[in-house]
């Protein structure tokens, strides 16, 4: 009868630390569950050919392989490291229409062709790119009321 109240109450701490651990552990799962759904829904924008997802491996291996694809293989200055830097310089010019972007991963190199109302923002452009890239700009066009050029990116 001495031990009985002891033996209660280690029963009852027990069963308290139990529940708090499958709480927790239910936590967690549900967290899993919504990084996994994320995945699948970027997945499906990435790839919307693809609608099965057989393995988490399967989604990581071909959102590596797209990420490979579009750096260009493994090279020091990757497409997505170009394009994370453009938004800062050309999404500071208005009346600047992106029509083209090709990244050369043999030569580092990016062409972008653009079209524009007038010449001004093609210069306004070219000094914006000139502060994080070396820049060639192209010969520009004027044919009705649209300017056409293009700017190299090294």
């Amino acid at each position: 009868k001495l031990w009985q109240k002891a033996t209660i109450a280690a029963g009852v701490l027990i069963v308290v630390m139990v529940a708090q651990q499958l709480l927790v552990v239910h936590k967690y799962e549900a967290q899993a569950q919504a990084y996994r759904e994320e995945s699948e829904r970027i997945f499906r924008q990435v790839f919307p050919n693809k609608r099965r997802i057989p393995t988490v491996s399967y989604l990581k291996r071909q959102m590596d392989d797209e990420e490979r694809r579009l750096s260009g293989g493994s090279g020091q200055q990757a497409m997505l490291s170009w394009l994370a830097a453009l938004p800062a310089t050309l999404g500071q010019v208005s009346d600047l229409e992106i029509t083209s972007f090709k990244y050369d991963g043999q030569r580092g190199e990016v062409r972008i062709q653009a079209r524009s109302s007038d010449f001004q923002p093609f210069e306004q452009a070219r000094v914006k790119l000139a502060e994080k890239f070396n820049v060639e700009q192209g010969q520009l066009n004027r044919s009705d009321n649209v300017v056409v050029g293009s700017f190299v990116l090294k």
